[in-house]
């Protein structure tokens, strides 16, 4: 019941998102295209429930062909002032914008309004056995983790908390966890 019911709502409320933020969606991509060479979206895959692959989508933060910096868990980091982001794209992250387009992965199904965020396959080929449980639910664009210290933990403290929610997983924690992230990302803080 609870999938079935929150299935409806990702629907109603991504046809909705998508209708009322169309105008946020012109403007931003607008300032992507001035800002620096390339295009509008950032595609990557990343590994959703029960361990397919998918392209999440992002509206573009960096400067075209940046490189890749990888930090000591072996996920993707940037850098205090990192120069390889845009200053249009400072702010949409700052802010949790870029995030913005995967409205549409949640459309797709391929992802929820709220459930652990999904990783590379880099790191979900190392899960241990209680890591990988975090792949019995969908993605989400946010998560325990995101309204909690939003991108400021480690990966293993991450994986941690997505396996709480799986466990804990309810209409409640779902909506404690939309409100929370709405208050962190609204201060702008949480950010490495």
């Amino acid at each position: 019941m609870y999938l079935l019911v929150k299935r409806g709502f990702d629907i109603v409320f991504a046809l909705l998102s998508l209708v009322t933020l169309s105008p946020f969606f012109v403007i931003i991509s607008i300032l992507v295209l001035l800002s620096s060479k390339g295009g509008i979206f950032y595609m990557q895959n990343r590994v959703g429930k029960n361990n397919v692959d998918f392209k999440i989508i992002k509206f573009r933060s960096m400067k075209a062909n940046s490189g890749k910096l990888l930090g000591s868990d072996g996920s993707y980091i940037t850098l205090e002032n990192d120069d390889r982001i845009t200053k249009v794209g400072a702010f949409l992250r700052r802010y949790s914008l870029d995030e913005l387009p995967q409205i549409i992965n949640v459309l797709l199904g391929q992802m929820s309004f709220v459930g652990p965020r999904p990783d590379l396959r880099v790191h979900s080929d190392n899960y241990t056995e209680i890591q990988s449980r975090k792949l019995l639910v969908k993605p989400g664009i946010t998560g325990l983790n995101q309204c909690l210290y939003r991108n400021s933990i480690e990966l293993r403290h991450r994986l941690s908390l997505d396996v709480i929610y799986v466990e804990r997983i309810s209409f409640c924690l779902d909506i404690f966890i939309l409100f929370q992230t709405l208050k962190m990302v609204l201060s702008g803080s949480g950010l490495r």
